[in-house]
């Protein structure tokens, strides 16, 4: 049986997150619209996998590794950056939110009937708004928590989002996917344009 040390080693001689995408220890995507940080083990251990984007929208999606499906389990890290012509009002910010995240759990998790936590607000250590979600759901016969993090930008709405499913508190690893260390990564990403 493993045990959760061998899986904290793996999680500090796992390489880091593409690193050629990385400057200054932020991934900075493609386009150049936006970085995050990438400094923590616990951050690397998640590589990216894709990024795509147009006119509008630019994805980038992270897996967990060593492996996709590490001892069972797995677990993404996604960013969908809205390219905005004009700054959502204030008092609109809300429901952007709250749509920004439908949208995203009916595209990506169609059919999956997920129960969601009440949605908070909250403000990061320099001010900044950003929106907090949590969802529950079966996908693929398993148990999956979804958490979410919608940031408003002067000229883009941003969603990072993890989905983790269960296996992970049977390896006694929940610390490693609960919500402080996926929204002190979350609310590291900024604009770069």
């Amino acid at each position: 049986m493993r045990r959760p040390a061998v899986f904290a080693l793996a999680l500090l001689l796992a390489a880091p997150a593409a690193a050629d995408t990385l400057t200054g220890g932020r991934f900075v995507a493609r386009t150049g619209d936006f970085s995050i940080d990438m400094h923590l083990a616990q951050d690397q251990v998640f590589r990216l996998d894709k990024e795509t984007s147009d006119a509008s929208i630019a994805i980038a999606d992270f897996r967990f590794t060593p492996d996709a499906s590490f001892w069972g389990l797995s677990s993404i890290r996604t960013i969908e950056w809205f390219k905005l012509a004009t700054p959502i009002a204030p008092q609109a910010n809300d429901k952007a939110a709250r749509d920004i995240v439908d949208g995203y759990l009916s595209a990506r998790y169609a059919g999956v009937a997920f129960t969601s936590a009440v949605p908070r607000k909250a403000r990061a250590a320099d001010g900044r708004l950003y929106y907090v979600f949590e969802a529950k759901g079966i996908v693929e016969n398993t148990p999956v928590t979804w958490r979410g993090a919608v940031l408003p930008f002067a000229h883009a709405i941003a969603l990072v989002a993890q989905v983790t499913n269960t296996d992970a508190k049977k390896w006694g690893l929940q610390n490693e996917f609960d919500e402080p260390p996926f929204l002190r990564w979350a609310i590291t990403l900024k604009p770069e344009k």
